[in-house]
């Protein structure tokens, strides 16, 4: 059984090698969409 489960860990960027702790699957979910939105903008 349990209770108040979450994903916690570290995100790693490849391109810069920089890295970033998460606390929740939620904060993952956010850092992944900033990481796409910040590359699409390198494309543009």
């Amino acid at each position: 059984f349990r209770q108040n489960a979450s994903w916690q860990g570290v995100i790693t960027w490849a391109e810069d090698r920089r890295e970033e702790s998460f606390r929740s699957a939620l904060e993952l979910v956010f850092l992944m969409d900033s990481a796409l939105a910040s590359d699409i903008k390198c494309y543009d």
